[in-house]
């Protein structure tokens, strides 16, 4: 039944019910900007410092090797010219 609040907070996240509800449907916001990326776990010893970020970069690519808090990443990171199908 309609109700009314002074407040409500919706988190749930990207792609949400509660998004929806809000903003209505997701494709009149979605941009798609040609990003893409993709995460590997590295062993624990693979980053000698783990206060350290280190990001090597070319144009429309990137790597980043991050500590995180549990397993060391490997973040891969691409610009492509044409959307995924």
């Amino acid at each position: 039944a309609p109700r009314r609040f002074d407040l409500v907070v919706g988190a749930d996240g990207m792609h949400s019910t509660v998004r929806r509800l809000v903003f209505g449907p997701e494709r009149q916001f979605v941009s798609d900007l040609g990003l893409y990326g993709a995460t590997v776990p590295l062993e624990p010893d693979a980053i000698e410092d783990p206060s350290e970020m280190t990001m090597l970069t070319a144009p429309n690519r990137m790597l980043v090797l991050h500590p995180s808090r549990t397993t060391p990443l490997a973040i891969f990171t691409f610009r492509a010219a044409q959307p995924a199908p």
